[in-house]
């Protein structure tokens, strides 16, 4: 639901996660909207973020 994405994009951005986004693609027929928490410099700051997120969002996982 893309009001949920739209949510999380916001929570995430005041939680410290500037420039994250929402991404939105077809899967299985349908239109999925996947939020994509910020943007990292290197591959050590996007796993330092992944760690803090994944307390929450335990489905987590870096896209490179």
């Amino acid at each position: 639901m893309e009001e949920n994405a739209l949510k999380l994009r916001d929570r995430l951005v005041q939680s410290g996660f500037p420039g994250s986004r929402i991404r939105t693609m077809i899967q299985g027929g349908r239109e999925v909207h996947v939020v994509q928490a910020g943007v990292f410099r290197d591959m050590d700051q996007a796993r330092t973020a992944l760690i803090q997120l994944r307390s929450e969002f335990p489905g987590s996982f870096i896209d490179s």
